[in-house]
């Protein structure tokens, strides 16, 4: 079994319209890997994988009954659960999962993650109630004890002091 963090981008979870049909084919296949709710899909259903990887998936007797008649909705049904569950499979098999991509698209990647980020700094920066709620909680304070500067942290409710030798 593996259990390897990687990383995870707020907004690439299973959302709600998935997540009870992936549950259910989690518990139906008796996957004993911990569940995560930030698995690596590929979307589209375009991948390389190994065919051992995905035996449990390939051996369970699957019927037409099992699937939503054509046209499928655009989301939430156990087509769409199965192209998240990949991931969970291929680790149960005791194989690892993972994005392999380009030089290029990961500029490109860099360069969205740059701008997420940015664009949500900016955004708390003009929000007052963010700012006074993050500063309940992380906040760093200057002061000077007997003639020594002193870095105070709140992080979360811990205290933490640091004293600073220019």
């Amino acid at each position: 079994m593996f259990n390897f963090d990687y990383y995870k981008m707020y907004g690439d979870e299973i959302n709600e319209n998935n997540l009870a049909n992936l549950q259910k084919l989690y518990k139906s296949f008796g996957l004993t890997i911990p569940f995560d709710n930030h698995p690596i899909v590929p979307f589209g259903s375009m991948f390389w994988v190994r065919g051992k990887a995905l035996k449990l998936l390939l051996d369970k007797n699957w019927q037409y009954s099992d699937f939503p008649e054509e046209p499928l909705c655009s989301d939430g049904t156990i087509s769409h659960a199965i192209e998240r569950f990949y991931s969970y499979i291929v680790q149960q098999e005791g194989y690892l999962s993972g994005y392999i991509i380009s030089d290029k698209l990961q500029e490109l990647q860099m360069s969205d993650v740059k701008f997420y980020f940015t664009e949500q700094n900016k955004a708390i920066k003009k929000s007052k109630i963010i700012q006074k709620f993050l500063q309940m909680f992380f906040s760093v304070k200057n002061e000077y004890q007997n003639g020594r500067k002193i870095k105070k942290f709140n992080i979360l409710g811990f205290k933490i002091k640091f004293a600073i030798n220019d």
